[in-house]
């Protein structure tokens, strides 16, 4: 009797294991799930270089070599086509349709069709690069206004703010 009780017992946590699948499959294949990650490295991804001399620069993926390396091409920020680490990119939410190894002369008139750099410019991480550039470009003259113009403006939002939590009571 006790072999009888295991074998039900163990029929009941395989028919559990199945609906428990079933129902996790039908998850996975209902319109209503999507992928948490969508920048893969592919090729025609638009890539910005993080780390080297051409750090800040938009490159395209040309050709992906293996796991750890691509082929990346930059003909409109002047980054020559060259073998670059994958680590040493930031993937951007752009693609361009661009067959594999292709050209930089042919890679330049889609980017300049696609206004893939002014569309990166206004993005995020365009305009974090852009501020990251004129902060290193001040003067320190410069750095000492903005910190006055910071204390003043919190000055002005601190005043502010009293009165309002004044005329709340």
């Amino acid at each position: 009797s006790a072999r009888v009780s295991l074998r039900l017992s163990s029929r009941v946590l395989w028919t559990l294991a199945v609906t428990q699948f079933q129902r996790f499959w039908a998850f996975l294949t209902s319109s209503s799930f999507t992928m948490g990650f969508d920048r893969f490295v592919e090729v025609g991804r638009v890539a910005s270089v993080n780390y080297g001399t051409d750090a800040g620069k938009l490159v395209v993926i040309v050709d992906i070599l293996d796991s750890a390396r691509a082929l990346v091409d930059g003909p409109t920020s002047g980054v020559r086509r060259q073998i670059v680490s994958i680590r040493r990119l930031n993937l951007t939410p752009f693609t361009v349709s661009i067959a594999k190894s292709v050209s930089s002369k042919d890679l330049l008139a889609t980017l300049n069709a696609e206004q893939v750099a002014q569309k990166f410019a206004a993005s995020a991480a365009g305009q974090r690069l852009a501020n990251q550039a004129k902060r290193a470009a001040m003067s320190d003259f410069d750095r000492f206004k903005l910190t006055a113009a910071r204390k003043q403006r919190s000055y002005a939002v601190r005043k502010e703010f009293l009165k309002l939590k004044k005329a709340a009571k």
